[in-house]
């Protein structure tokens, strides 16, 4: 008597299936290589990011401009494509820097110059702080003269060298703040605003080659959609932020006039400045505020008095006003901030600082279009580095 199976397996063109045990084993054997390949994957990865930021920080003549470059350049990229419409891309690349950077001059001179003239008088004004700070001073000292008693009663030599203080004259325009700035500052600057020129007058050029190389129309409008979303999400969340730091400049410049604060103008420009700057840059303000109450209030309560008030308009704004704006969309994980923070700002300094939250939007948009490995999958929970992307509303549709 034949079996179904032995029919089934005597029909011409029928594949033989193997054996159920031999299946398993086969599966197993798979399974095995999938985890050891995502496991050497996520080595190399690991690897490849602890060297990362040394290669960045020694390379920064070279990544430091083109970084800076490109990351502006794609926030500037929606403006690129209106002003395309009506002239060539390399007169809309022009004109697109002229704007944003005409803009910035302006807001640099008139924070700039004020500041240079505060900076002179500030040695002026120093005794005026002391004053101030006296009753904090005086506790310090005590606490100073307590710890060196307790250290000599401990037997613990207390005695340190004095170094000779270098006293650095502050510029006194903004002209020679330029020219006194180092060389290679200024090569690198020119180098960023030429990487910046190209990527926009050639962006749209890219974008359809890049298009075309993918070789078929699924993936060419998947490439297509990353391009723009990406630009689009980031030059969104800028261009967002950038109103919101101008309002509260102006907010600022308003209260510190009606409560008399000398260059009010100067003190809105700045805070809109480092507001670019999450959570480090209000702090830094609110120390700039105290010191500049300090030095020219009477009492200190009074000279307290600027500070607080640029306190209760950053809560508002960044408990308040920027949620509400940003909505969930573009909502970015506290920590994941600080930790751009801390490590573009330890590479490149205040300028990596600047960039880091334009570079973690920019990541971030790109993790939620291509999808990124399943790294807690994998070590929790026995999967693989391989991450499943869910199909978009459109490509459903189009099944």
């Amino acid at each position: 008597m034949v079996t179904a199976a032995a029919e089934r397996s005597s029909r011409p063109g029928t594949p033989i299936q193997p054996p159920p045990s031999r299946r398993v084993e086969s599966r197993r054997i798979a399974y095995r290589r999938d985890r050891l390949l995502s496991a050497l994957n996520l080595i190399m990865a690991a690897a490849l990011l602890l060297a990362l930021p040394f290669a960045l920080q020694a390379g920064s003549a070279f990544f430091l401009p083109l970084t800076a470059g490109l990351t502006i350049g794609m926030m500037l990229v929606p403006l690129q494509l209106r002003l395309e419409r009506f002239m060539p891309g390399v007169l809309a690349a022009t004109t697109n820097i002229f704007l944003c950077f005409g803009v910035i001059a302006i807001v640099s001179y008139v924070i700039v110059t004020p500041a240079l003239a505060w900076l002179n008088a500030l040695p002026e004004r120093m005794y005026n702080v002391r004053i101030n700070l006296d009753p904090l001073i005086d506790m310090f000292d005590t606490v100073d003269r307590s710890v060196d008693r307790l250290s000599e009663e401990l037997g613990v030599d207390t005695a340190t060298q004095q170094e000779p203080v270098m006293v650095v004259d502050a510029p006194r325009s903004v002209y020679e703040a330029a020219t006194t700035a180092a060389p290679s500052a200024l090569i690198q600057t020119f180098f960023a605003l030429l990487i910046l020129l190209f990527f926009l007058a050639t962006f749209t050029r890219m974008r359809k080659r890049l298009v075309a190389s993918t070789g078929t129309e699924i993936g060419g409008d998947t490439a297509d959609r990353l391009l723009t979303d990406v630009a689009s999400d980031t030059g969104r969340y800028v261009g967002v932020i950038a109103a919101i730091n101008i309002v509260l400049g102006i907010v600022v410049t308003v209260v510190f006039y009606l409560i008399g604060v000398e260059t009010p103008w100067m003190w809105g420009g700045l805070a809109a400045l480092l507001n670019f700057v999450p959570y480090a840059g209000p702090v830094v303000f609110f120390f700039l505020a105290t010191l500049g109450g300090m030095a020219t209030a009477a009492d200190p309560l009074t000279g307290m008095v600027p500070a607080l008030a640029y306190l209760a308009i950053n809560l508002t704004e960044a408990y308040i006003f920027t949620p509400l704006l940003l909505g969930r969309r573009f909502h970015v994980n506290p920590l994941l901030i600080m930790v751009a923070l801390s490590f573009w700002g330890w590479v490149w300094g205040a300028v990596g600082a600047l960039l880091a939250v334009p570079l973690l939007i920019i990541t971030k948009s790109l993790f939620e279009r291509i999808g990124g490995p399943n790294v807690t999958g994998f070590l929790l929970d026995q999967s693989t580095l391989i991450r499943e992307r869910p199909l978009r509303a459109d490509r459903k549709n189009e099944t």
